[in-house]
């Protein structure tokens, strides 16, 4: 069975050696053979093979339970034993207040667990947190609430900041970060939250926001009390699924709302069961933990889309909303059209420790092993049998079903986990305090076509917000974004050709074929896409989404004016640039991330038959190179630093080449250099943005580009003057992130 994530209740510290630092070989450098060159062995000779690669996995299985783990640090009970045996209420306060870092969002986002494994939240996070180190010193306690003056929000966020300037060559003048200026980050943290705690017959204030915060003395003044958690801050989360049939029927087919602790660190798998022989019916089927949850049945045949949404409510209204297309007709997002499908679905609130993945890991990778294991003795007993057939059959496809959903939840957490460190060092590169003030949320997609798995991997509300030094160029924020959002969209091409075993398709590869292949590149703006859209040789899925992404979203795209050939297949990505900097790959059929599977694959694969051999014997090996390659890329992660240097060197060169294709039409000269970039800019009637130029769309990314190819080769950098208080590495030690500058890697783009 695919078990629920959260299920350890490691009270205790395991200690081992200290694990030993180095590269992280596997995972960026090469893509390791599948499954695919042993086409010419017979079924005797697969079996034959099994047993040394099963050895292989069990190796990889014990290592992982073996890696040393802390998971005490993500239990209130345990820090507060921890932090003081006297139950001390001074001893808790300053804990959270010293050891928990603010945040500047709203709402109660990130529940206790969240809140440790982060070593950071808001006000109300960090009360909460503190209410259940009292509660477990047998200490009454209250939620106290109020609004900050304007001079305690400035305080507040510029502690948060810290203060700085930049050393580089910059312009006497230029604009920079005040946080007193900053409606968005006030508006946050304007409603302010602490605790009031009865000890000695009274209550006493306790507020760990501030960094010079006094033990017994409020900052703001107290409006109300609240015994739990106030409705206005609650965040609920709902997962609802859609499913639209060709004849215009259809509609919701599942729908789930949970609190916000119910869902966040799950591993939720999504599946659609079938309702009748023939197949035309099924029933979705979420597995969420312990429950599963099943909803109506739809038909499964003629489908034109299937869709899931995710809101996020707080205080009875949704504040926010992601789609996610699951299928397509006629595009490529057509999982639909394989044999089998599992959709992972995972909801992080903020930065998780290594020790989160490494717990998954002990309790995930022996169970793939036991499982695989049974499966290879049953083929061995029902050999000749299973050397004939050539479906897999229910019993096996129960199986398949269940190593997609353990290896998918696997890949996501993989995933946060190495782009969270990059995304704290390039903050700390930039000179920024990077968070999440909304979820973060990861799709990942398994399906089996015949005798082959293949895999997608979707990036949405993967949006960081980033607030430079007060005192430090604007602009630092934008280069953060730029650098960090292309690395994200380069990176998961690399994350799933090491865990899978497989060659993927990033989005830098595909818009870098078309370069080379001199198809031009155009940038598509609300001023020019009504006269430019219908003349690219793109899909209709395509120019869809094309539109979508500059009518309804406002960004704006630099796409390749055709489809090119990467491969054997042909593929259509573009760069969306929004509105914060950050320069995000999108590929047709909407996913941001990278993809391994698309219906084009199966189509041409339709017609052809797999491999000679019987079709569970060829899947089951399937299976095992990517669970091999799974167990290998997480625990060699886990034992050392990764190495993400030749994403850092590729990203580089994206960065210097970019600002140059930009709005190439355009008349309006573009800033040349990082300087001209600094420069003041002088304010605009045209506070829509609806009559502005394509470049003085882009100026932002491209100068955010530009910025940040001077961060990463050391031409520029933020020096702190006043340090920001309390962690600026999340979960992690400094010395233990992996390098993102040009020097440290070796490449000089």
């Amino acid at each position: 069975m695919v078990s629920e994530f959260y299920t350890f209740h490691t009270t205790g510290v395991t200690t081992r050696p200290a694990r030993p630092l180095g590269w992280w070989i596997g995972l960026l450098l090469l893509l390791a053979a599948s499954g695919a060159q042993a086409q010419e062995l017979s079924d005797q000779d697969y079996m034959d093979g099994f047993g040394p690669r099963l050895s292989k996995i069990a190796e990889r299985a014990t290592a992982a339970r073996t890696l040393p783990v802390d998971t005490s640090t993500f239990f209130p009970k345990s820090v507060a034993a921890s932090v003081s045996r006297r139950q001390d209420p001074q001893a808790a306060f300053f804990f959270v207040r010293d050891k928990i870092a603010f945040e500047p969002y709203e709402g109660a986002q990130r529940g206790l667990t969240g809140t440790l494994m982060a070593r950071s939240g808001n006000s109300i996070d960090q009360a909460m947190l503190l209410r259940s180190l009292l509660d477990e010193y047998k200490i009454k306690s209250r939620l106290a609430h109020g609004k900050l003056s304007a001079d305690d929000k400035t305080r507040l966020l510029r502690n948060f900041s810290g203060t700085g300037e930049l050393v580089g060559n910059a312009p006497e003048t230029m604009n920079v970060y005040d946080p007193a200026k900053d409606r968005v980050a006030r508006r946050a943290v304007e409603d302010h939250y602490w605790v009031e705690a009865y000890i000695e017959g009274q209550w006493v204030h306790l507020d760990p926001s501030f960094s010079r915060a006094v033990f017994g003395v409020p900052v703001a003044t107290k409006s109300t009390n609240h015994d739990d958690l106030p409705p206005e801050a609650a965040v609920n989360i709902s997962v609802k699924v859609y499913a639209l049939e060709s004849n215009g029927g259809g509609g919701e087919v599942l729908n789930i709302k949970r609190p916000m602790d119910a869902m966040i660190h799950r591993n939720m798998v999504l599946r659609f069961k079938p309702y009748d022989r023939a197949g035309t019916q099924r029933v979705p089927n979420l597995k969420l933990g312990k429950d599963t949850i099943e909803g109506n049945r739809m038909r499964w045949s003629g489908l034109e889309r299937l869709w899931v949404e995710f809101y996020f409510e707080r205080g009875g209204k949704v504040r926010g909303k992601i789609t996610r297309d699951l299928h397509l007709k006629g595009g490529s997002g057509g999982a639909l059209d394989t044999d089998q499908q599992v959709f992972n679905m995972m909801i992080l609130p903020s930065w998780m420790p290594d020790d989160f993945l490494k717990a998954v890991a002990a309790q995930e990778m022996p169970g793939l092993h036991n499982d695989s294991l049974q499966v290879r003795k049953t083929l061995e007993k029902e050999f000749k049998k299973a050397a004939q057939e050539r479906e897999v059959g229910p019993q096996f496809a129960a199986y398949v079903e269940d190593i997609l959903g353990r290896a998918g939840g696997l890949v996501a957490l993989t995933y946060a986990t190495v782009t969270a460190q990059v995304a704290i060092n390039l903050g700390i590169a930039h000179g920024v305090r990077p968070y999440y003030d909304a979820p973060r949320i990861i799709v990942v997609s398994g399906v089996r076509h015949k005798d082959r798995l293949y895999w997608q991997l979707d990036l949405r509300q993967n949006d960081i917000k980033a607030i430079p030094a007060e005192g430090a160029p604007l602009l630092m924020a934008q280069a953060f974004q730029a650098a960090r959002g292309h690395f994200d969209s380069q990176f998961g091409a690399a994350v799933l050709s090491s865990l899978t075993g497989k060659p993927t398709q990033s989005v830098s590869r595909i818009v870098n074929t078309a370069i080379k292949a001199k198809t031009p590149l155009v940038t598509l703006d609300p001023g020019n896409i009504d006269k430019t859209l219908d003349d690219l040789k793109l899909s209709e899925e395509a120019r869809d989404r094309l539109s979508n992404a500059v009518r309804k979203r406002g960004n704006t795209v630099l796409v390749p004016t055709s489809t090119v050939k990467v491969g054997d297949e042909d593929a259509t990505a573009w760069w969306e640039l929004d509105k914060s900097g950050a320069i995000n790959g999108v590929r047709a059929d909407g996913a941001r991330g990278s993809s391994q599977f698309s219906a084009a694959i199966v189509a041409k694969n339709q017609g052809a038959g797999p491999r000679p051999g019987g079709m569970r014997i060829l899947v089951f090996d399937e299976a095992l190179t990517l669970v091999d390659h799974l167990a290998k890329t997480v625990v060699t992660l886990l034992r050392s630093a990764p190495n993400v240097c030749a994403v850092v060197c590729a990203t580089g060169k994206d960065l210097k080449q970019l600002p140059k294709m930009m709005c190439t039409g355009d008349r309006e000269p573009a800033p040349a250099n990082v300087k001209a970039c600094l420069q003041p800019e002088k304010p605009s009637d045209d506070i829509l943005g609806m009559t502005l130029t394509c470049s003085a769309r882009v100026k932002p990314t491209r100068c955010g580009a530009m910025m940040a190819n001077g961060v990463l080769s050391g031409r520029y950098r933020v020096q702190y003057t006043t340090a920001p208080t309390g962690s600026i590495t999340g979960p992690w030690e400094q010395a233990n992130l992996p390098a993102v500058s040009f020097g440290a890697c070796g490449c000089n783009p």
